[in-house]
């Protein structure tokens, strides 16, 4: 099964870098996230422009998790299951798939002609 955790935005520097793990450890409290590193969970980022700051410097990103069909996976969704959504494979395949948002047009002013 697969839980969104939370959305975050950083800069694009620091993708698959150690500060992103840092990011994402604050989104989603450090105990979750450590839980997260156990065998068998995976964390799965999904990232697009950022939506409310400059775009070519931030991203967003959207943090799932994938719990396994385990003894840990059980405990995790009893535990911790209420506190996130469960999102349907049909949901997150239709994210994946959607593309970036495009940028509004820009509005030209009128010139104002004079007679």
């Amino acid at each position: 099964m697969r839980y969104y955790l939370g959305s975050l935005e950083y800069k694009w520097t620091h993708v698959n870098t150690s500060m992103e793990n840092m990011w994402v450890m604050r989104e989603i409290t450090p105990d979750i996230f450590k839980l997260c590193q156990q065998q068998g969970f995976e964390l799965t980022y999904m990232r697009s422009n950022s939506q409310t700051l400059p775009e070519d410097v931030y991203c967003r990103c959207d943090v799932y998790l994938d719990v396994p069909n385990t003894r840990q996976g059980t405990h995790f969704i009893l535990t911790h299951g209420a506190n996130y959504v469960e999102v349907s494979p049909v949901e997150y395949t239709q994210r994946e798939a959607r593309p970036a948002a495009q940028k509004p047009l820009a509005v030209q002013p009128k010139n104002s002609a004079t007679k």
